[in-house]
């Protein structure tokens, strides 16, 4: 299964929990770029060896250019797309379509102080879709993720409940959470300032 965040997948973690660094991850650096409501964290690796679940499959027989691009928008979307085609194909101004692709939209809305509803949902581009097998393969993957991630959310939720917000540590590869939090802050600012104050509601009584 595959960790996603703001700043970019990292980790490939295997059903054991075997856990493995993607290779070209820590090598290469993301590109940032934000407008007013939205931040977009993306990431091309080049001639990098294919992700295990790519070998997997036989998708790739050589090395591969592989493309991460994740984008927030506010205020609480995340659309994320992971690409591969051949070495040598890829890059910012590549065709698409000669590689696999894969798309994930994860949205989520408030129920109560601190609880939320979480949706999401997960496509595979043409060179993957037209597998029955393979469709299988990663929606038991995407999925099993989810239920992971809920694990750990709720539990930071708890800790949160009952100790408060804990102190945190930023380093490079926050960047893109970091500035997502600076426009979810602002958001929120310039609403406050709109929010009109509710007058005394009238009883029926009252109106004659």
């Amino acid at each position: 299964m595959i960790i996603y965040d703001v700043g970019i997948m990292v980790f490939y973690t295997t059903q054991k929990g075997i856990v493995y660094q993607y290779q070209g991850n820590a090598e290469t650096a993301a590109k940032v770029e934000r407008s007013e409501n939205d931040v977009t964290v993306s990431r091309w690796m080049m001639d990098i060896p294919p992700s295990p679940t790519c070998k997997q499959f036989g998708v790739f027989e050589g090395n591969v250019d592989r493309c991460q691009i994740v984008t927030w928008t506010a205020p609480s979307t995340v659309s994320i797309e992971v690409s591969g085609a051949p070495a040598g194909t890829g890059g910012d101004n590549s065709v698409r379509g000669n590689g696999i692709e894969m798309y994930n939209l994860s949205t989520v809305t408030p129920e109560t102080r601190n609880t939320s509803h979480y949706f999401w949902s997960q496509a595979l581009g043409p060179g993957l879709n037209d597998k029955p097998e393979v469709n299988d393969f990663f929606y038991d993957q995407i999925l099993n993720t989810f239920l992971e991630d809920k694990e750990v959310l709720e539990a930071q939720q708890q800790f949160i409940d009952t100790h408060g917000k804990p102190s945190e540590i930023d380093i490079n590869a926050d960047a893109g959470a970091l500035q997502a939090g600076q426009t979810l802050a602002r958001l929120i600012e310039a609403e406050a300032q709109l929010s009109i104050p509710r007058k005394n509601p009238v009883s029926l009584t009252q109106v004659s």
